[in-house]
């Protein structure tokens, strides 16, 4: 078995419990048990709604000016909904001897392979998405002598989802209609086509009640394309794209489509620009430059100058000018700020009553601090790729007059420039002046204890990464304890929960998977800076004994660490580009 690859050997139960495969346009959840197996398909294109013009009411005051010109209501704004669900049944003998059961997602190949035991014999399916070809492919085999023999069905969840038998499988129509997000008016509309190629000898039964099946097949390959009117000029244009997809696939083997397959921030399909509905989170202004300094982070762990030049810098030096014409000096303090804006998703109180609960400031620290590291970082690059003093010139003189990081009269960190009362988490966990740790500590403390904060899985690995980054490893590791085993599905997919900006379920979000991997390594291994490694910064005592390898650094190395009673016993060092790093006992 691989070993970069998820496996489990219990049936999935529930959606959640499922594997997840794509392309970049086509995906499926993948839910494998003995007797059944459901693909859950959707397609990057398949939305509700339709493009909108959106008018504003006309409000008074600060936060009704922001709404008037700033903010559209939701209205037709969509989502990507699920194209169908495929469900196979499969007829195994009463009262047979189970064995052996397993699920895999081998995150090398993204294949799903689910592999069990009847009686003896071996049943496998393989389950892959095809990039060259556009399609869904799943392959079946068994040794048992009365072969496989399954009952396929198309569901969808749209009243216009329509199914006709075709030949050899099925054909359906559908369409992206809701009323959560949208009129359940408009929609992408979409044709699909479900193709089974059985064994030899063994035929397609078809039914007109949306069923297709086969009996006693000792193989079968089964594929679904699927394509949208999104942007296309005719319904012809989606109907033949699926039919020829399908017919180039068949025209190939199993084995070459699988050798084939293994080489603002907020908007819609619809084009919408504008920032989000909700004040909370709608002005956050600095959203985009935070999505641009990930090209800082890949740089920094790469060191690839090719990357700086031709991609990063000019990037970021354009965000950086928009800043600069941007920010207004405060009339009170005279500093640099940004504003209106907001702290995503935090309030705070202006009056010492708790009377007013506001979103809307100028200068909120989410924004001073990336500015700051984008002008930092702009500043040094440019000494990389050319010279560009004028321009530097302007970042030094704008630096010098953002203003400073500061503390409330109750020692929390301030989000902007006025004492606030937060609601919610969002701290920068990157490079955190070490003046300031006792006092963003009190900041976690104090959120934590709060009666409104959102007990989801990102608030978990925050926190966490957080305190690992004030080199507190017993509290990280109780917040990645939460996160595994509070927070996460059964596959250790996180979630929200339910409840949680209007779901009716736990919904899987992949940032508790990101967060939690991110928060294992800082405290492991601490790279803040280029050329500065910390070893072992906030190792928890349940963590007394333990060894990892190929962990990532900024300045383009990876490490190898081995402990022994919570001491360091051997450090594997490996420089992929020429970085200066001082040894220190």
């Amino acid at each position: 078995m691989a070993s970069e690859s998820l496996w489990y050997n219990t049936p999935a139960t529930c959606w959640q419990e499922g594997l997840p495969i794509g392309n970049g346009r086509l995906g499926a959840v993948i839910q494998s048990a003995l007797h059944h197996e459901i693909w859950y398909l959707t397609e990057v294109t398949f939305w509700s709604a339709n493009p909108e013009k959106y008018f504003a009411n006309d409000f008074l005051g600060g936060k009704k000016l922001s709404e008037q010109y700033l903010q559209p209501l939701k209205n037709n704004f969509g989502t990507n909904l699920t194209v169908a669900k495929v469900s196979m049944q499969f007829d195994h003998p009463a009262g047979a001897v189970v064995s052996d059961f397993r699920r895999v997602l081998s995150l090398e190949k993204a294949t799903i392979v689910t592999e069990y035991k009847v009686n003896g014999h071996q049943y496998h399916r393989e389950t892959w998405i095809s990039h060259p070809q556009q399609v869904l492919v799943s392959r079946y085999s068994t040794d048992a002598p009365d072969g496989i023999s399954l009952r396929l069905r198309l569901d969808g969840d749209s009243n216009e989802f329509r199914v006709t038998p075709s030949v050899d499988g099925l054909e359906f129509d559908t369409r992206a209609v809701e009323t959560a997000h949208s009129d359940g008016t408009c929609g992408v509309r979409g044709h699909g086509s479900v193709w089974i190629q059985p064994s030899p000898g063994i035929s397609v039964e078809t039914s007109i009640d949306n069923h297709a099946g086969i009996s006693k097949a000792s193989s079968a390959c089964i594929m679904v394309a699927f394509n949208t009117d999104f942007r296309r000029e005719s319904n012809e244009n989606r109907l033949g794209l699926s039919a020829m997809q399908l017919q180039e696939a068949q025209q190939k083997t199993y084995k070459q489509l699988y050798l084939d397959h293994l080489p603002h921030v907020f908007t819609n399909v619809w084009g919408f620009t504008d920032p989000g509905w909700e004040t909370s989170w709608g002005l956050n202004v600095t959203g985009g430059l935070w999505l641009a300094t990930h090209m800082i982070e890949y740089y920094e762990y790469t060191l690839d100058l090719k990357f700086l030049e031709q991609q990063a810098y000019p990037v970021l030096k354009q965000a950086a000018i928009f800043f600069l014409g941007y920010m207004v000096n405060d009339p009170r303090t005279g500093y640099l700020v940004t504003g209106p804006s907001v702290s995503p998703e935090n309030s705070f109180f202006p009056y010492l009553d708790g009377s007013e609960e506001q979103q809307l400031s100028l200068g909120p620290t989410i924004d001073i601090i990336l500015i700051r590291d984008l002008f930092n970082f702009c500043i040094t690059a440019a000494q990389e790729p050319s010279v560009d003093t004028a321009f530097t010139e302007r970042l030094r003189e704008a630096l010098a007059s953002l203003p400073p990081l500061q503390i409330d009269r109750k020692a929390n960190s301030r989000s902007g420039l006025k004492t606030t009362k937060k609601q919610s988490l969002i701290i920068a966990s990157c490079r955190t002046p070490s003046p300031s740790a006792v006092h963003i500590r009190t900041t976690l403390i104090n959120r934590q204890s709060h009666v409104n904060m959102e007990d989801i899985e990102f608030t978990a690995a925050l926190l966490g990464l957080n305190f690992a980054r004030l080199n507190d490893g017993e509290s990280a590791l109780r917040h990645l304890g939460h996160l595994i085993g509070d927070l996460s599905f059964d596959n250790l997919l996180t979630y929200s929960k339910a409840g949680i900006a209007g779901a009716e379920k736990n919904i899987f979000v992949i940032d508790g998977n990101m967060g939690g991997t991110a928060l294992m390594s800082e405290m492991l291994l601490r790279s803040s800076r280029v050329g500065e490694i910390e070893l072992l910064p906030a190792l928890p005592l349940a963590w007394n004994d333990g060894s990892v390898q190929g962990l990532r650094t900024r300045g383009n190395m990876t490490v190898g660490l081995e402990w022994r009673g919570g001491k360091l016993v051997d450090v594997n060092l490996s420089a992929l580009s020429p970085t200066p790093l001082p040894l220190q006992p």
